[in-house]
């Protein structure tokens, strides 16, 4: 079973980038997300294994969504 990985940035070429490079790897199931609002209404409705969130997001801190 693939991990779930969600991946919040508001930068989206960096998000993007990161999320391409789990790609390759089927044990993998990575989502990304430019804002902490978005990235918090996925997480309280899917169960995820990592969250790799950006400190400073446009509309929270990342440590206030973790």
């Amino acid at each position: 079973m693939a991990k779930k990985i969600m991946l919040v940035d508001d930068d989206d070429i960096l998000r993007e980038t990161l999320c391409e490079q789990f790609e390759p790897f089927e044990e993998f199931d990575v989502v990304g997300f430019g804002d902490a609002k978005s990235g918090l209404q996925h997480a309280k409705k899917n169960r995820l294994d990592l969250a790799l969130l950006d400190v400073r997001l446009p509309d929270m801190d990342g440590r206030d969504l973790c």
